[in-house]
C-alpha cells in the first residue's frame, strides 16, 4: 500500500506534496498533545490545544527537543499509548558518542522500508539480490556481533562499531564472499573502509 502511494506521490505537484506533508504533521502533533507526558504539559502550559497549530508559523512554536533531555527523562517522551503496540526497535547511529534506541510503529516502519525499496528499484536493485550495509551500531544483545545476516531482504549488516584497522581484511573477506549487488553506507563509514 505504502509503495504503491510512493508511486503515486512522485507525479505530484508541490501543492499535493506540501498538503500530504501537513497532513502528517498535523497527526503526529495530535498524537504528541493527546499521549506524550511533555507535550501534554507544554500545551497546558501554553493554553492552547494542538488543533491551534494551523501553520509552518504555528509549528516552528514548538519547542525543539535536545538529545539532553530525552537523556534526562526518558518517559517525558514516552508516548501513554506505546504499551498497546509492537514497535519496530531502531536506534540513531551512534555519532553523538551514544546510541539512543527508539521504536518505530509497524506503520512507520512500513512506510521507511517503502521508502528505501522505491529508492533501490529506482537505481535498479531488485529484491532478493544479494546486498551488504554498513551499519553504524548493533544495540542490545547483538552489539558484539562482528556482522548479522536478515534471510529475508538476503542482507549482510556489518556492525560500524568494529570498523578499524584490525577488523578491515576479516570484513573485506566478508562483502567478497557475499558477493553483492549493492553495497550501502553512511560516507564517513565507506570512508573509512
Amino acid at each position: 500500500e505504502y509503495y504503491a502511494l510512493l508511486g503515486k506521490s512522485f507525479f505530484w505537484n508541490a501543492e499535493k506534496i506540501a498538503s500530504y506533508q501537513w497532513q502528517k504533521i498535523t497527526a503526529l502533533v495530535a498524537h504528541a498533545a493527546k499521549t506524550v507526558p511533555f507535550y501534554q504539559r507544554w500545551f497546558a502550559e501554553q493554553k492552547i490545544s494542538a488543533a491551534d497549530i494551523r501553520s509552518w508559523a504555528d509549528f516552528q512554536k514548538l519547542p525543539v527537543i535536545y538529545r539532553s533531555d530525552i537523556d534526562r527523562n526518558l518517559a517525558d517522551f514516552t508516548s501513554s499509548e506505546f504499551k498497546f503496540h509492537r514497535g519496530s526497535p531502531a536506534s540513531t547511529s551512534g555519532s553523538s558518542g551514544r546510541v539512543l534506541k527508539f521504536y518505530r510503529s509497524w506503520n512507520t516502519e512500513s512506510f521507511r522500508r517503502a521508502v528505501l525499496w522505491r529508492h533501490f528499484n529506482q537505481i535498479g536493485y531488485r529484491f532478493k539480490q544479494p546486498r551488504v550495509s554498513l551499519n553504524v551500531a548493533f544495540i542490545d544483545s547483538e552489539v558484539d556481533l562482528l556482522y548479522k545476516y536478515d534471510p529475508i531482504d538476503n542482507l549482510v549488516m556489518i556492525n560500524g562499531r568494529f570498523l578499524h584497522s584490525s577488523t578491515a581484511k576479516a570484513i573485506h573477506e566478508l562483502i567478497t564472499r557475499f558477493e553483492p549487488v549493492m553495497f550501502y553506507a553512511h560516507p564517513v563509514a565507506l570512508a573509512t573502509l
